[in-house]
């Protein structure tokens, strides 16, 4: 008799706001809502590491509260460890507002650092290949009675959604500029 596993999960619902939410907006648009919260949780998955939480995830968005698209998100800690572990990390009045601004930004990325996600989605693939077999895993395989892992999506498949994603026109970056050549002492 196998042991049974337990499958955690953490339901991230909420609202997106147009405009500060734009990149993630865009990015469930283009797909199914399934096969696109699939995607920008295995985008959070990838990243997490690579780029963690910043001061900016944080903000409270502002706009209207009637125009939010309502959004929700099912982090599974079988199939999403890391994002799942720093989602519960987080107090729960703040979790909604971070996991949204965290996967938004992610989802930005994506447009303008493809080559830096898909190579962040590789590396993830590669561990989730060579991990033991000995993790928990989910689903019924008839054949031999034994549980298979989830399905990924191959980072192939990937990037080529990616690369279907307008891409954001690039900026000049303007010169550093000394902060204190702005302060007129009156000398």
């Amino acid at each position: 008799m196998t042991e049974a596993t337990s499958i955690l999960r953490g339901i991230v619902r909420g609202g997106l706001t147009p405009g500060h939410h734009a990149a993630l907006i865009d990015l469930l648009g283009h797909q199914s809502r399934r096969i696109s919260s699939h995607l920008i949780l295995n985008i959070g998955e990838a990243c997490i590491e690579r780029w963690p939480l910043t001061v900016a995830d944080y903000n409270q968005p502002q706009g209207d509260m009637g125009a939010k698209i309502p959004v929700k998100f099912t982090l599974r800690n079988d199939m999403y460890p890391r994002l799942y572990h720093r989602y519960k990390s987080l107090a729960p009045g703040i979790r909604t507002t971070v996991i949204l601004n965290l996967l938004n930004r992610y989802a930005d990325l994506a447009r303008v650092d493809s080559a830096g996600v898909s190579a962040a989605l590789r590396e993830l693939a590669q561990k989730q290949n060579d991990a033991p077999e000995a993790e928990p895993q989910t689903g019924n395989d008839v054949s031999n009675g034994k549980t298979v892992g989830h399905q990924v999506i191959e980072p192939a498949a990937v990037a080529s959604i990616i690369a279907d994603l307008p891409k954001e026109p690039e900026l000049d970056p303007e010169p550093d500029v000394d902060p204190l050549s702005l302060i007129n002492s009156g000398l």
